[in-house]
């Protein structure tokens, strides 16, 4: 049995300005209670084989053999998401570029996009968006995203600049503030919970009602640094001209191994009573390759 407890809280602020990533394609479940879940499992834990296979009603298939066993190969979303996503690698080229192709296909009539990543040592630079504009990603000297601004014709369009301040007691940096400019105009901050971040192949910022689909990214490729050590407990944005912030407050139920099985979120705006609470419930597993 697992020792299940209810972790960390808060998610608290953000606009409610309805962007969701690519990769947030699953339907939230009205959770039926916030009690503590006790159980003991002291043989799971968490190996190289460790897949997320389900997100909410998002079931996510990764390849099985070969170069590049273990990466996301299928994301099929929840049965009222218009599209599923494939993935394909190749870094058959002499200076040894990975270059990834995310296809959108759309379930009615299996007509699809096509959007392509250029990675180096293991962080995105470049992205492409069937609409004829590109991303382009600046990091740190620590490997975190600082910058991402779109182009198209030639000339900027959008930007988003990130902000980190440095945690002494874990010698990490952690995301504070991003501020796009371009787009919604918007700037996010953030707090966070102890948690441990365990699983480092799903980017818990990302498939968050942020700017970040501006930026072309995809939750669950890794491609993009890491943002923190631990997950987020309070999200507060702000549009750049005023007006109301919003809130997201998230709380997290943990396995043995410290991994989030569930992941409620609560909205609030202003002085406006918070909305109901709305739940996720992810599964893992180190069969996925039979699956």
């Amino acid at each position: 049995m697992k020792q299940l407890k209810i972790a960390g809280t808060s998610l608290k602020y953000l606009l409610a300005i309805g962007l969701l990533t690519a990769c947030n394609h699953d339907d939230p479940i009205t959770p039926t209670q916030n009690a503590e879940i006790v159980s003991n499992d002291t043989n799971a834990k968490i190996t190289s084989l460790t897949r997320l296979t389900k997100e909410g009603d998002a079931s996510i298939q990764y390849v099985k053999s070969g170069k590049f066993f273990g990466k996301v190969s299928k994301l099929f979303t929840a049965p009222n998401n218009a599209f599923n996503y494939e993935y394909s690698y190749d870094d058959n080229n002499p200076q040894g570029i990975l270059w990834i192709t995310r296809k959108q296909i759309k379930k009615s009539d299996g007509t699809f996009n096509i959007n392509t990543y250029k990675v180096i040592n293991g962080l995105c630079v470049s992205s492409t968006v069937p609409d004829g504009s590109h991303h382009e990603y600046t990091y740190t000297p620590q490997g975190q995203l600082s910058e991402v601004n779109k182009f198209k014709n030639g000339s900027k369009i959008e930007s988003v600049k990130f902000s980190y301040n440095y945690n002494s007691a874990t010698n990490s940096y952690r995301l504070h503030s991003l501020t796009e400019l371009g787009g919604a105009d918007i700037e996010l901050t953030f707090t966070y919970t102890s948690i441990p971040d365990k699983y480092p192949l799903r980017n818990p910022l990302i498939g968050l009602p942020t700017s970040l689909e501006h930026g072309n990214m995809d939750a669950h490729l890794p491609i993009f640094g890491k943002f923190s050590d631990v997950l987020i407990d309070v999200m507060v944005g702000q549009f750049l001209s005023g007006g109301v912030p919003h809130s997201y407050k998230f709380t997290y139920v943990t396995d043995s191994d410290g991994l989030v099985i569930s992941k409620t979120q609560t909205v609030s705006s202003g002085n406006n009573p918070p909305a109901n609470p709305q739940t996720k419930v992810l599964k893992y597993s180190d069969a996925w390759q039979g699956i």
